[in-house]
């Protein structure tokens, strides 16, 4: 097999797995050597898919490998992370370039985030055969159920991280010379409009059923204009965005915060994105409404703790945060069709999310 080439274009030894069945022991410690920890020798290795409804641009497992001999800091478990292999998901995926990404945020700003983000043991890239990998630290089961929602307690911790990570950044000119990292400013979000129009009979055909008429209609009138609405939202303040902050990439144990995961679609732009994502489709509607005002609050608190005033009409960013998800969760659930469990936390979320809306009446920021 020739070598693979890291995103940077320079060959490396090990070529990179298209598959999860091409995940062996030999690989392994080969991937492993190619991070860092030689001298790992295994005698097997157990490969089990991480199932229903965990990872939807991603193909995941956990590997727990058998080691002939003691070695130190040899991992107990892994979680291996390869691109999906259904055909809606390589869809989205590749239109937002959402394993490029992740591989560049792990080789790049991982070590710098100031939240607990998984160790990375092996990171590969192979764009000419879109192949990529990730091994990351086994962080365990969690306390956490998208579907079920948020405890309040855990919504708070995720707050506190989430401000963390924005004050790092905010407003830093460094972030704009990532050129792999995407910016709410930049031509590639000014021309999601036609791409959400696109989706939207797709996404009214299943979705529609479960939230306010009203919604519909402000998200078609969003989709109309979404580069020139984007544009006019472009001189705000700019941070590290997860971009996908919700309950099913944070990992808990109980009510305390352990990890951040699923990097994929970082990019450029206001930190109330990952507050609307958290808060709106995170909690159900009812502890929403009896909390939503404490947490901001809370976030508003956090960021000056850490030096960081807003210079922004908070409800006003915040509304706009659940305009910018309505467009994204209708172009993206348009080509995924998920099934069992991830059907179900996406209904919830899709309520959650349009019922916060229609509370917020977030169509007055269609300006």
């Amino acid at each position: 097999t020739p070598p693979h080439l890291s995103d940077t274009g320079s060959p490396v030894a090990v070529p990179v797995p298209a598959r999860l069945d091409e995940i062996t022991p030999r690989w392994l410690e080969q991937a492993l050597a190619e991070g860092g920890m030689t001298g790992v020798d295994l005698d097997g290795l157990d490969v089990t898919p991480m199932g229903d409804g965990v990872g939807f641009l991603g193909d995941l497992a956990r590997l727990r490998p058998r080691y002939r001999r003691p070695h130190p800091d040899a991992p107990a478990s892994l979680v291996a992370k390869l691109p999906t292999e259904d055909a809606g998901g390589r869809t989205v995926g590749s239109m937002l370039d959402v394993w490029a990404r992740e591989a560049r945020f792990y080789r790049e700003l991982a070590t710098e985030v100031p939240v607990p983000v998984p160790r990375c043991f092996y990171n590969g890239a192979d764009p000419t055969r879109r192949a990529w990998c990730l091994l990351l630290a086994d962080l365990g089961p969690d306390a956490a159920d998208q579907a079920r929602g948020a405890t309040v307690a855990q919504a708070a911790a995720a707050v506190d991280a989430v401000a963390q990570l924005h004050a790092r950044w905010w407003d830093d000119a460094g972030l704009a010379d990532l050129a792999w990292l995407p910016g709410l400013d930049g031509p590639a979000a000014s021309m999601l409009g036609p791409v959400v129009e696109a989706a939207l009979p797709a996404f009214r055909a299943s979705y529609a059923h479960l939230v306010d008429p009203t919604a519909i209609g402000w998200l078609e009138q969003l989709a109309a204009g979404f580069g020139d609405w984007l544009g006019r939202r472009s001189t705000r303040a700019m941070t590290l965005v997860h971009a996908d902050y919700r309950l099913d990439n944070l990992l808990y144990d109980g009510d305390r915060l352990t990890g951040v995961v699923d990097w994929q679609t970082a990019l450029r732009g206001p930190g109330t994105l990952d507050v609307a994502s958290l808060l709106c489709t995170s909690l159900t509607l009812e502890d929403r409404r009896r909390h939503e005002d404490e947490l901001l609050d809370r976030y508003v608190g956090a960021l000056d703790a850490l030096g960081v005033g807003l210079d922004v009409d908070l409800g006003r960013a915040y509304r706009e945060g659940m305009l910018w998800w309505m467009a994204l969760y209708a172009n993206n659930l348009s080509t995924i069709a998920p099934e069992g469990r991830g059907r179900v936390m996406f209904d919830r979320s899709i309520e959650r999310l349009f019922g916060a809306a229609v509370d917020h009446d977030a169509g007055r920021e269609l300006d």
